[in-house]
């Protein structure tokens, strides 16, 4: 989902009107199922989902990508500092599509800055900077 508050398409949080959108569309998919269960699911998965966004509306980056499951085996977000496009699917397998393309942009990348005596080592990974590393060596004793 694109949370980009940069983004002039996002302005005043209609991200989250889409997002209401989509989960008022999945519990609807449901309602007219003969199984309990499956409007359990439904039920589940927006809650938790809206739990997760209301706590952290604000901190968002850019890029919101979740994977959920009503049963607690699965909840995994991506609070990405890249721009993704708003995609929705309720579906029995996840879509990775985006993900993958995204991995494809922004791969697992290294800087490595080199000066007289000093060098660092800047690490990133989907546009996010992993770990910063500092290295200087001494001249006199060549370590």
């Amino acid at each position: 989902m694109n949370v980009d508050p940069r983004d002039p398409e996002q302005q005043g949080g209609k991200w989250k009107i889409r997002l209401k959108k989509a989960l008022s569309t999945l519990e609807e998919s449901t309602k007219n199922s003969t199984s309990n269960e499956g409007k359990n699911q439904a039920k589940a998965v927006r809650e938790k989902v809206e739990n997760f966004i209301h706590g952290k509306a604000n901190e968002f980056k850019r890029g919101l990508i979740l994977f959920v499951t009503a049963d607690e085996n699965l909840w995994v977000s991506f609070d990405l500092n890249i721009p993704v496009t708003s995609e929705f699917h309720w579906d029995d397998s996840p879509h990775f599509e985006q993900l993958k393309s995204l991995l494809k942009k922004h791969p697992y990348s290294g800087l490595l800055i080199l000066q007289q005596d000093k060098a660092q080592l800047i690490e990133t990974e989907m546009g996010e900077l992993l770990n910063t590393s500092y290295y200087q060596l001494d001249l006199e004793t060549d370590n």
